[in-house]
């Protein structure tokens, strides 16, 4: 038998674990594909679309999982992974690989994601 925390996963698509440090005011706008690593960090008024993962990656000393600040927006399709930080009011373009830090109050995309504009994600929260 399945626990039930995995029988909620396989019915909505979100992998979202407790241990994950979430602040408030999270929002998912889509069920559907969405992984968080256990040990992500998260800030308040975050907003998240479908099919985003975020997570582990790197090697030896850079191996880890991101932090993001407070009122983050992410698109769709988009990867957030390894030992990086992202500051607040960020916008991720749909389908960016994120790896590596980004100051405040920008809008990346990309592979790898590089900053786009200083257009920040109050028009998106």
């Amino acid at each position: 038998m399945f626990p039930v925390i995995k029988m909620v996963e396989l019915f909505n698509g979100i992998s979202l674990p407790a241990s994950a440090i979430i602040g408030s005011n999270f929002y998912i706008g889509h069920t559907g594909g969405v992984n968080i690593h256990p040990n992500v960090i998260i800030g308040e008024n975050c907003n998240i679309s479908k099919g985003v993962t975020i997570g582990i990656s790197g090697r030896d000393g850079k191996r880890g999982c991101p932090v993001l600040g407070r009122n983050i927006f992410v698109g769709s399709n988009a990867v957030i992974v390894g030992k990086i930080q992202l500051e607040d009011n960020i916008v991720v373009a749909p389908n960016s690989l994120v790896i590596n830090n980004f100051p405040k109050n920008v809008t990346i995309c990309g592979v790898p994601a590089s900053i786009l504009s200083k257009n920040n994600s109050s028009n998106y929260l």
